[in-house]
């Protein structure tokens, strides 16, 4: 996974932001599917908002707000492990399900 490269921003975006390795991962997904919601069918943007969701679970339960720079092999496990165990009390999901949100 490998967010820096499918974050595809308008030009106008990327000027707002400045520095795109600084911004919260959940801002930039945020931008990235507003700037994708006339490209995409609805259910892949719904696919995107569960991906959000589930970061944000990551994010309160290691207690740090990611940004852009900390996506990297150590952020994919952490996240892959906390779907195969369960995200806020709820059983985990399985390996097709979970490929299908990364």
């Amino acid at each position: 996974m490998n967010l820096k490269k499918i974050l595809n921003l308008t030009d106008k975006n990327r000027a707002e932001i400045g520095n795109i390795s600084k911004m919260l991962i959940t801002k930039a997904y945020d931008l990235f599917i507003e700037a994708k919601k006339e490209v995409f069918k609805e259910r892949t943007i719904k696919k995107y908002i569960t991906l959000k969701n589930i970061i944000i679970s990551y994010e309160k339960k290691a207690k740090v707000h990611f940004t852009l720079e900390d996506v990297d092999s150590d952020f994919y496990e952490g996240l892959y492990r906390l779907c195969v165990n369960g995200i806020d009390g709820r059983k985990g999901l399985g390996n097709n399900s979970i490929e299908r949100y990364f």
